[in-house]
């Protein structure tokens, strides 16, 4: 069972991939080079990643790092998402596809 704040993350970049993809291009061409910017715009919207998955003691101490574990844990989140997403994008975009096809003969 994910915690609210996976929920959340996945809320956040569920709404962003929508904006970020246009329904005429095709999957695998737009979600190619995104990653990087999917976790950046979810990174921006989240805002305070500490209070996220609470106030640890653990997160507090790993805070001063460039790069701490909070915003790592984020990150593999959105690209497990996209990743499980990009699949189910390309099925659908083939299906309509393929009846556009049917239709146009």
């Amino acid at each position: 069972m994910p915690s609210a704040s996976v929920v959340h993350i996945i809320h956040i970049a569920e709404r962003k991939l929508r904006l970020l993809t246009l329904p005429g291009d095709k999957p695998m061409h737009a979600l190619s080079g995104m990653g990087s910017k999917l976790e950046a715009y979810v990174l921006h919207e989240v805002g305070n990643v500490h209070a996220l998955f609470g106030n640890t003691s653990h997160i507090t101490n790993t805070a001063d790092g460039i790069d701490n574990h909070v915003f790592s844990v984020v990150r593999q989140i959105v690209r497990f998402y996209l990743h499980i997403r990009k699949f189910h994008l390309a099925k659908i975009w083939n299906i309509n596809e393929k009846a556009h096809l049917l239709d146009s003969r």
